[in-house]
């Protein structure tokens, strides 16, 4: 349910095969781009603030 909530996705929503995650990851792993996906993931979670972490002492 947390994908789906972060992916603006319905609850009834069927999602995407498992399959395509394990594909993504291993062409990110060949092409040496893992950092780089984490680095853009965390700056776009920054922007929409929900990439602050440790709950609401992490605003004070």
């Amino acid at each position: 349910m947390d994908l789906k909530y972060a992916l603006g996705l319905e609850l009834d929503d069927p999602g995407f095969d498992a399959s395509v995650l394990s594909e993504f990851r291993t062409r990110l792993v060949g092409h040496g781009m893992e950092e780089k996906v984490l680095d853009l993931l965390l700056t776009a979670l920054k922007g929409c603030d929900r990439g602050r972490g440790g709950g609401e002492a992490a605003g004070e």
